[in-house]
């Protein structure tokens, strides 16, 4: 949509916080991403909601890509959260 990177940090944690304020910190609802994130200081991330909504995900992905459709928008939602599990698969 823009052709410019979605999060384009510096290093890996620049990326990782980057994510957790755009899509909210990982969930305590999937307890092994949970407790990795809790060892590298993802669980409290300044700027980040903690259990955002799906509503709350999607309108942050729209301020990020406002010329994303919304059924582009829920497709990227789906397909940068946090639990693999959750994410869209071709099988």
């Amino acid at each position: 949509f823009t052709g410019e990177p979605l999060l384009p940090g510096s290093s890996e944690s620049d990326m990782l916080n980057r994510l957790s304020r755009l899509i909210g910190c990982v969930s305590k609802s999937w307890k092994a991403g949970y407790e990795m994130a809790a060892g590298i200081g993802l669980t409290n991330v300044p700027g980040a909601l903690v259990e955002p909504s799906h509503e709350q995900v999607i309108a942050s992905l729209q301020m990020a890509i406002p010329a994303a459709t919304p059924a582009a928008l829920d497709l990227i939602s789906k397909m940068i959260a946090w639990n693999p599990r959750e994410r869209p698969s071709c099988l």
